[in-house]
């Protein structure tokens, strides 16, 4: 019979075996990258590839429901306007994207340009509006995916 005072969750020896199977996995997969930088498992293929494609998904979708009311809001805005709140965004966001992968040289950044550059590719071929608006998105999209696989490459990025 208990006093009530147990610590509630798993025992201090699970947890030591657990951080000790988490440092094992780790050491391992770091002397596969070294041995072996250009193999990978197919298990780690198929999650890279459905996190590209529900990425892919999620951008494009979310761009255009985020253009559809950042166009009707625009809309009602002297020109003036229209131009320094795109430039300003432009501007900003390319800030944000410098930071992630020159300051910070963050692993995931390749990953989040491959996806966003399919996502701009995507929504670039589906433009009906105007062809040439469309073709260079597509084009856009598609340098922003070759820098991508630049980095990933490069940094030997993992998801």
């Amino acid at each position: 019979m208990g006093t009530g005072m147990e610590p509630i969750g798993p025992s201090p020896e699970a947890v030591q075996a657990f951080y000790r199977a988490q440092k094992q996995s780790a050491k391992a997969l770091r002397t596969r990258i070294k041995e072996h930088p250009n193999k990978a498992k197919l298990s780690e293929l198929i999650f890279a590839a459905g996190a590209i494609i529900i990425g892919t998904i999620t951008i494009v979708l979310s761009l255009i429901w985020l253009a559809a009311i950042v166009w009707i809001w625009f809309q009602a805005m002297p020109e003036g306007i229209q131009i320094a709140g795109l430039l300003s965004a432009a501007l900003l966001l390319g800030l944000f994207a410098y930071h992630a992968r020159e300051i910070l040289k963050s692993k995931t950044y390749p990953i989040a340009e491959l996806i966003f550059g399919a996502g701009l590719s995507t929504w670039g071929a589906v433009q009906a509006t105007d062809k040439v608006a469309a073709a260079i998105a597509f084009i856009g999209g598609l340098r922003i995916i070759t820098d991508g696989y630049i980095r990933f490459f490069k940094h030997r990025s993992v998801l």
